[in-house]
């Protein structure tokens, strides 16, 4: 495969031809310009945000905002500040007035993400909202109104939280007046070319290379892999392999073993072939820490995405191996 930057879809559209999301997209546009309120359900990193942007997109309203709420991402006093807005001095640290998230989403899509994570409390100001379009901001007297479109998603099984007491079974029925269910990656593997295509092209958009090709014998190292974190795992082994290139064509040595196990006749590459006694732990550092920076362009922040450091980590790093940017010196 070779992939080019041009004529390849937005950040924010899903690909597939398998017959699995051939459904997803024929329930996308039966429901997008209805007011129904849409439940996507699916294992982590299989998209269902994107499903979330591809309603909102194909809807009455596409020119209107699209707000995104991480329901696990907060304590349960910022969460719900967070959705419904504060007034001054309703809690420690409410030092103004803060409009919420159902009020910035006007005119347009809420998406609330893992709401299996929802408190009881929250569940029960959700379903108001989701009964009336009305809220009501923390610390105010004053009823608020929404017109935001509600989408909703979990990788949760919300009826086995029901039976267990965990989640209000009035809201479950609430939020999945229609389901949209995404299929795992290991399900829809006749997909995975049109993704890999995909995928390194946006990759390709934020890389030194205009151009990226894809070792013939790596594409049936992908489809032999079972993909636990699905297209998003997909995507960041991707973006691993192109950063350690140093040409412009993804090997399977650059992924890691448990993905594309190495043949045993023969060495890897150069620095396999060298005995380890040749090099010092320092050494292996700075070589692999140079490779990684020369990779990406000395792009600090993705250097420290693929390295798992923080930046002034990366710049002891780059102090104490004496290694410098070129034009620098």
């Amino acid at each position: 495969i070779a992939v080019a930057t041009r004529d390849l879809p937005g950040a924010d559209h899903m690909v597939g031809r398998s017959r699995a999301m051939k459904e997803v997209f024929k329930t996308i546009g039966l429901v997008a310009r209805s007011p129904a309120t849409v439940l996507i359900t699916g294992e982590s990193g299989t998209g269902k945000e994107l499903v979330a942007r591809a309603v909102h997109r194909a809807g009455e309203r596409p020119d209107g905002p699209v707000v995104v709420v991480n329901c696990a991402a907060l304590v349960e006093t910022l969460l719900e500040s967070d959705m419904f807005g504060h007034e001054r001095g309703a809690f420690t640290g409410a030092l103004s007035r803060q409009a919420g998230k159902f009020a910035l989403a006007r005119g347009g899509t809420i998406f609330l993400d893992e709401i299996g994570e929802l408190s009881p409390t929250v569940q029960a100001k959700l379903l108001r909202v989701l009964q009336y379009k009305e809220f009501m901001p923390l610390g105010s007297q004053q009823v608020e109104h929404t017109d935001a479109r509600i989408l909703a998603a979990t990788n949760q099984n919300l009826a086995a939280l029901v039976s267990e007491g965990r989640f209000r079974e009035d809201l479950y029925f609430r939020l999945q007046v229609v389901n949209v269910h995404l299929p795992p990656l290991r399900e829809r593997m006749e997909d995975l070319p049109e993704l890999v295509e995909t995928l390194l092209g946006r990759i390709s958009r934020d890389s030194p290379r205009r151009t990226i090709h894809l070792a013939a014998d790596v594409l049936d190292c992908l489809q032999g892999y079972h993909w636990p974190g699905n297209v998003r795992e997909l995507e960041n082994r991707l973006m691993k392999a192109v950063a350690l290139s140093t040409g412009g064509t993804v090997t399977r040595d650059l992924f890691a073993p448990d993905l594309c196990p190495l043949p045993d006749s023969g060495p890897a590459s150069e620095e396999a072939a060298r005995s380890p006694t040749e090099l010092s732990l320092a050494d292996v550092e700075r070589e692999h820490v140079l490779r990684i920076l020369r990779a990406t362009g000395w792009h600090k922040g993705r250097a420290c995405d693929i390295l798992g450091v923080s930046r002034p980590r990366l710049r002891r790093l780059i102090r104490d191996h004496g290694l410098e940017e070129p034009g620098e010196g």
